[in-house]
């Protein structure tokens, strides 16, 4: 069904990547046969796109879909003043 949503909204795909915090991964994910990138950008209403990708780079999920609004502007922030290294602890955010 969501491979069939994707092939119906064209739009949902994008191959422009953005700047960093701004625009970042959610997750790496594999739709039959294909591999995408979920990600989001910030400064466009938090929009979500898809990119094609070879393979996932990771099973680790990225900036969870639950951190939005106020708290994902104030992570971006944070981010950009001092990116992170590690994991990060994404409950200081809820």
């Amino acid at each position: 069904m969501l491979r069939e949503t994707i092939e119906k909204h064209p739009e949902v795909m994008s191959s422009d990547y953005g700047i960093y915090p701004d625009f970042h991964r959610i997750a790496d994910i594999c739709i039959g046969s294909k591999c995408y990138r979920v990600c989001r950008q910030i400064s466009e209403g938090e929009k979500i796109t898809l990119s094609l990708i070879d393979e996932p780079i990771s099973d680790v999920p990225g900036v969870p879909i639950w951190l939005e609004a106020e708290k994902l502007k104030e992570w971006a922030r944070s981010e950009e003043d001092d990116p992170s290294q590690g994991p990060i602890d994404w409950e200081q955010y809820r």
